[in-house]
């Protein structure tokens, strides 16, 4: 190897912080810096891991819970005239301002005796996210109060509090699930931070709403409107992603391919209507599947929603004989009078089957489609095997196969190399704290030294690795940083100061390494 340590080098005299202070003092600019480096770079290391296991332990809310969360924002627009007062009492709260008061007989009180709907007025308990005045924008909630003091129209960005019943009053909410075939969001859709829509902070801060809608996903839209689908199988700009492949978080999920993604939209009154309608379908026998892919409905709207169709099974055949096809986005009422997801898919195993679904179209609108025939969207191809109804496990159904992340962005990496920096000091946890701290400040005396120590010809075989390695990684943070240019909502602070700081680290002992080597002095 480059080197070996005995029992005799790893007992080094103890030495107290004053002694360690000394020391380091007494480093050059260069070992100082990478010294520096390193505890900066542990630092981060350690805080990444702790937020890492906070997420996966559970920090945000179910995909039901999300759903239930979610409200529609509301954009009051107050014209001032003078010395008007909008009759406003706020408390500020981090990144907005909760009303905690409403004046009789001033511009907000005005604003809502004028309104059709008394959901649509403002309450206290609503939260202000935005004050928009002069054409400048606010979002921090400390300085909205001083904002909404001064002169000139202004507009608020609601959050409302409401139950769900008071919003279904007056908004019109649609949600569902769509698995879109051959496709991976971030590539065919813009998508931002909530901006018509809220869940409260926490969600808010990893919710996305599509901006705007690319090519390959406005041909996917038109092909559902053509076909006939459930108006919940297209994206639209507005809508919010509440989860994908069942993970609220989704800015995560953004580069899945063919991801199942849970979505709500609010629209007026009337926009769409719910059509209802039963069929009834005999299997051959128990080795002839239904060929239909279905998962639990997330806001328990239904037991079951249609993901997919699958060809040579009993539901593609009753499509190329039926004019009432079945097809994804239909919610599954009951089966055989069962409306318990559970019981719903023993009920599916059945040979006679009488389903009763309902599915949501826009007012107006007429498919153009034949029915008879198969429903096929272009560009999405169907699975060789012919799937089962009964077959798949809701979480099966409900997340499609995710892809390999690189190594270098997935928790467990950075768990894992915590874990190997820890080793030096697992064969002494058995001491007693006393002994433990003493042999710890004798291998940080160690680390400080050995790059000193290390025989010539050790530092020149670990120079070239290690300005590989440096190389590598800086190759690695550019092209994280170059390739988030144009995704700001992916852009994440952790892990890039990791990458950055293991890459000088290992530039600094690699030309220091290679210096020795030479026989440059230092």
């Amino acid at each position: 190897g480059y080197f070996s340590l005995t029992n005799r080098d790893m007992t080094l005299p103890a030495m107290d912080s004053k002694e360690i202070m000394e020391h380091f003092n007494r480093l050059d600019n260069e070992e100082k810096v990478m010294v520096l480096g390193a505890v900066v770079c542990a630092t981060v290391l350690v805080v990444y891991i702790a937020r890492s296991l906070g997420s996966i332990c559970g920090g945000l809310p179910s995909e039901q819970e999300a759903l239930k969360q979610a409200m529609p924002v509301l954009n009051v627009h107050l014209s001032r005239f003078g010395n008007e007062k909008l009759g406003l009492c706020l408390r500020s709260e981090g990144s907005y301002a909760t009303i905690t008061g409403i004046g009789d007989g001033d511009l907000v009180d005005n604003w809502n005796q004028i309104q059709t709907y008394p959901e649509q007025q403002l309450r206290n308990g609503d939260r202000i996210i935005a004050v928009t005045s002069g054409g400048k924008t606010c979002r921090d909630g400390r300085l909205m109060a001083a904002r909404l003091k001064e002169s000139g129209d202004v507009t608020l960005t609601v959050a409302v509090s409401r139950t769900l019943e008071e919003v279904e009053r007056c908004w019109q909410r649609m949600t569902g699930m769509i698995t879109l075939q051959d496709l991976v969001l971030e590539e065919v859709a813009e998508l931002g931070p909530p901006e018509v829509s809220s869940a409260g902070p926490a969600l808010d801060k990893v919710a996305l709403e599509v901006l705007k809608v690319g090519p390959r996903l406005a041909e996917w839209n038109q092909n559902c409107l053509y076909k006939g689908l459930c108006c919940t199988q297209r994206l639209e700009v507005g809508d919010r992603v509440i989860s994908i492949g069942g993970s609220t978080n989704v800015r995560k999920g953004l580069r899945l391919p063919s991801p199942t993604v849970s979505l709500v939209r609010w629209q007026p009154i009337g926009t769409s209507c719910c059509k209802n309608f039963e069929v009834q379908i005999e299997r051959m026998g128990p080795e002839d599947r239904m060929g239909m892919v279905i998962c639990p409905h997330p806001l328990a709207l239904g037991p079951a929603i249609v993901l997919q169709i699958v060809p040579d099974g009993a539901v593609a055949r009753w499509n190329a004989s039926s004019n009432t096809p079945i097809l994804p986005g239909d919610c599954i009422v009951s089966v055989n009078g069962m409306t318990a997801y559970s019981k719903l898919q023993k009920e599916l195993t059945s040979t006679s089957l009488h389903l009763s679904l309902q599915r949501w179209e826009l007012v107006g609108s007429i498919s153009t489609a034949p029915f008879p025939g198969p429903t096929t969207l272009t560009g999405c191809p169907q699975p060789k095997q012919p799937l089962s109804a009964a077959q798949p496990s809701p979480k099966e159904a409900a997340a499609p196969a995710q892809p390999r992340r690189p190594c270098l962005r997935q928790p467990l990496f950075w768990l894992l190399l915590g874990v190997l920096l820890l080793l030096p000091s697992v064969p002494s946890l058995a001491s007693t704290p006393s002994d433990w701290w003493e042999e710890q400040k004798a291998t940080l005396r160690m680390l400080v030294t050995m790059p000193s120590t290390l025989p010539i010809d050790s530092q020149g075989a670990l120079a070239l690795p290690l300005l590989v390695l440096g190389w590598l990684l800086l190759m690695f943070f550019m092209w994280c940083e170059v390739s988030m240019l144009n995704s700001r909502h992916k852009k994440t602070l952790v892990p890039q100061p990791v990458v950055a700081f293991l890459s000088s680290t290992c530039f600094g002992y690699g030309w220091l390494f290679l210096g020795n080597w030479a026989g440059v002095p230092s």
